[in-house]
């Protein structure tokens, strides 16, 4: 076991110290979802649940772009299973019930962390945007109707913002083991607070014309870490399946029923504009005000503008995209930013 450690460490040193840095807090998060979603058992009726099983790994970081702050790193998890239907937490959730519809459900995990622009700095960098954290866990409902071509979804967040998410610890160590400039400010983070945040997302197919497809999006947030209004559209051009047949990647007995492609390749671009009531990663938590610093929020940009541009390949069950994102400034005197985006999905 400790050669396999050692080799661990020295072959995949990002990985390692970030498992190392959030591993406990995490598997807590975890075990506690699971506790209350996985007492279901597998759909029987698959015609009106979507029975695919499907697993989606996110990485974003700026590094691509040489450069360290504001939203530098996230990592995600999402895993679609009709076993999650049964969950509890689906009372809450809302989902519209249409004889056309189908339904589907999962649960997704996601890490995201942020720094002002100077990470060298052991100063507060007033008017800079704050240190911060956080990690929670997401019950996912919704609703398709592949005859009207939309989607209603909705979701549950829980997790914490905070030192306990490790982000402070996992910077420093990737930052000394690449010699890059170790942080000097994590100790001013945001300060451990509550996530709980319901969201609503709407999509309607405006134009589909081979090679084409037009989408309108619209979505609002409502909680202690997000609070917020959006609406958008969604563009994608080039090979590919109708975006309402699936969850993003076809099983096989699918793609043999629906007679859909087995490859796909596409470009895509997405543009989103937002209305912003609350940003806890900049304004601080809503039950602990012991932070040392936050944004005011007459400070905070009530409107921002985010896009991304990427291209996806899916060839039979697994799927890779690659994408760039971008947005606005997000706080008052801030910089546009950037980074890139990475999925990879499988669907069994």
């Amino acid at each position: 076991m400790r050669h396999l450690l050692k080799f661990v460490r020295n072959r995949f040193p990002s990985e390692f110290f970030f498992l190392k840095s959030v591993g406990q807090p995490l598997l807590f998060l975890l075990f506690f979802f699971f506790s209350l979603t996985t007492r279901a058992s597998v759909a029987a009726d698959s015609t009106t649940i979507n029975s695919t099983r499907l697993f989606y790994f996110i990485f974003d970081n700026d590094a691509t772009f040489k450069v360290d702050y504001y939203y530098t790193q996230g990592i995600g998890v999402v895993h679609y299973n009709p076993a999650f239907r049964k969950s509890p937490i689906n009372k809450v959730l809302i989902q519209p019930s249409k004889s056309r519809s189908e339904q589907f459900y999962g649960l997704a995990y996601k890490y995201d962390s942020f720094t002002p622009t100077n990470i060298r700095d052991p100063n507060i960098r007033l008017g800079d945007r704050p240190y911060a954290s956080y990690m929670f866990v997401t019950q996912v409902a919704g609703t398709t109707d592949k005859i009207r071509h939309e989607r209603f979804t909705s979701s549950l967040d829980l997790g914490f913002l905070g030192p306990a998410t490790g982000a402070g610890k996992f910077q420093r160590a990737i930052h000394e083991y690449l010699h890059h400039g170790v942080p000097q400010g994590w100790k001013y983070q945001i300060k451990t607070d509550l996530i709980l945040n319901y969201n609503l997302d709407y999509q309607k197919e405006i134009l589909r014309t081979q090679p084409l497809e037009l989408l309108g999006e619209a979505g609002a947030s409502l909680g202690t870490l997000y609070t917020n209004a959006r609406a958008g559209a969604y563009l994608r051009f080039g090979w590919m399946n109708s975006y309402f047949s699936d969850l993003g990647i076809s099983n096989k007995a699918a793609r043999s029923q629906e007679s859909l492609r087995k490859f796909q390749f596409y470009a895509f671009g997405r543009t989103q504009g937002k209305l912003v009531g609350y940003n806890a990663t900049m304004q601080g938590g809503i039950f602990n005000s012991n932070n040392i610093y936050t944004l005011a929020p007459n400070e905070i940009s009530r409107t921002v503008l985010e896009s991304q541009t990427g291209l996806v390949c899916i060839i039979k069950g697994m799927r890779l995209e690659s994408a760039v994102s971008f947005i606005s400034p997000e706080f008052k005197g801030s910089r546009r930013h950037k980074w890139m985006h990475f999925n990879v999905g499988f669907a069994f």
